[in-house]
């Protein structure tokens, strides 16, 4: 698997499959892997809800909303 740095220019649909899971009882993006991005925990929600109400994810040094990279 790719690390964090390598995926930050050029993070694709299945990269983040591979660090995400979908909880689709909550809604909300979980960590499958520990060390990414501020050293989460695996089994952690990914991201923070921003103030124009999506959810930003920070992977390497690319930050993104969860929405437009899962729907894609």
């Amino acid at each position: 698997m790719a690390t964090a740095k390598e995926l930050a220019s050029g993070l694709t649909r299945e990269d983040l499959l591979r660090l995400l899971s979908y909880d689709r009882e909550t809604g909300d993006l979980v960590w499958r892997v520990t060390g990414h991005a501020g050293n989460p925990t695996a089994g952690a929600r990914a991201g923070s809800l921003h103030k124009d109400g999506y959810t930003y994810i920070k992977i390497g040094r690319e930050r993104f909303a969860a929405h437009r990279r899962l729907a894609a």
